[in-house]
């Protein structure tokens, strides 16, 4: 394949730069210092990204690699709370009406009694 292929969507570093294509990924692991070019996470990412150039590997696969990477040892953000919504008014979304007197359902349209 080809060391200009583009991410998908381009990485940002902590220090501001940009990382758009393979190669601008490839030149900043080969600027790392040699103990954090040693960890782990560094590794795994130039094999990756060695595996998309070479086309034997996904390129999302290079960039989940780099991301990981680049943020390791930083806290993973804490996920937004979602509000639960109670279940009559998921019915209601679909038509059900919710009655006061009673906790069963019935269709909201009216029909004549048979």
């Amino acid at each position: 394949m080809s060391w200009s292929r583009a991410f998908h969507i381009p990485i940002s570093l902590p220090d501001g730069r940009v990382l758009r294509i393979l190669r601008n990924a490839g030149e900043y692991i080969q600027e790392l210092p040699r103990a954090i070019h040693q960890r782990p996470e560094w590794q795994i990412a130039a094999e990756m990204l060695l595996e998309a150039v070479e086309g034997k590997g996904p390129l999302m696969f290079a960039e989940i690699a780099m991301r990981k990477a680049a943020n390791a040892g930083k806290p993973a953000p804490e996920p937004t709370p979602r509000r639960r919504r109670r279940r009559w008014q998921a019915c209601a979304k679909r038509g059900a009406v919710r009655h006061t007197n009673s906790l069963e359902l019935r269709p909201a349209a009216s029909a004549a009694p048979t």
